[in-house]
């Protein structure tokens, strides 16, 4: 039987840095520019990803951040537009890279097996009160997807921290994590502040850590070139998106400047 491959060995088991690349608002969502429609999409997302990826990044995470306000369940219009923009992207690079489906695990696994991608982010247990609704996660079926398609090389990170929202239940983040490993069988966590954009508590780390040992804990919001050593140290990698972007906002496109000394400061750091 094939060994599936755990997310310290996508990036042969060191840190890793990985970039998001936000769509413009995809068809189907409010935003959607049917005047320039999808070759606009295309264009902006190939030019971050070509500027990501010649900076160096070790992993690219595309995602439909713009898709305001999320669907708990995509139309097939948006599956197809996303399965489609990652699929002709990624076709000419050879890094790993993931999808962040929102608020759709069962898709993000299903556009994940499609084009390839080795990892997913979403929620995939619990229950929420959201800015968008009641969430009600649907991570057994991204399980069963998952297992149903063959593809359980595809790694699972649950956001341990819903951004934009509150849990039914408040619990400690080890507890939780604990509970949702045993029962869910999620493959990482990510840990986010309150919103994309703020960092999160960094003794958190430790705390998941030590209820999960042997999964990948990734810090998912808020790190900067400013903070990138503090979460280095207690992450097994980190997401970045806001702070690589003009102006420093999430939907603003990609800052070659913003890029090139946060991945300056990676070079640094991983050499000292």
């Amino acid at each position: 039987m094939a060994i599936t491959p755990s997310m310290s060995h996508l990036f042969g088991g060191k840190k890793y840095i990985i970039a998001g690349v936000h769509f413009r608002p995809l068809p189907g969502s409010p935003g959607f520019d049917r005047c320039e429609g999808m070759p606009a999409i295309l264009r902006r997302a190939r030019e971050e990803t070509r500027i990501l990826i010649d900076s160096g990044v070790h992993g690219i995470l595309f995602a439909n951040e713009a898709d305001v306000p999320y669907l708990q369940t995509l139309g097939p219009e948006t599956v197809a537009a996303f399965a489609s923009l990652v699929g002709e992207i990624m076709a000419e690079y050879r890094i790993p890279y993931g999808i962040n489906v929102l608020l759709d695990p069962v898709a993000a696994v299903g556009i994940a097996h499609a084009c390839g991608a080795s990892f997913v982010r979403g929620y995939f247990a619990g229950g929420y009160v959201t800015d968008v609704g009641i969430m009600d996660t649907r991570g057994p079926e991204a399980l069963r997807l998952r297992a149903n398609l063959g593809a359980e090389r595809i790694q699972l990170l649950h956001n341990l921290v819903c951004a934009f929202g509150v849990p039914f239940v408040q619990r400690p983040q080890a507890e939780e994590a604990y509970g949702i490993r045993a029962h869910v069988g999620v493959d990482g966590f990510t840990i986010s502040g309150r919103a994309a954009g703020f960092a999160p508590d960094p003794s958190f780390f430790s705390q998941v850590r030590g209820a999960v040992p042997g999964v990948a804990i990734v810090a998912g919001t808020g790190v900067s070139k400013d903070n990138l050593a503090q979460f280095l140290e207690v992450s097994d990698g980190v997401i970045v998106v806001t702070g690589l972007r003009k102006d420093g906002r999430t939907l603003n496109p990609v800052d070659p400047r913003r890029v090139k000394e946060f991945m300056t400061r990676v070079r640094k750091l991983t050499a000292a």
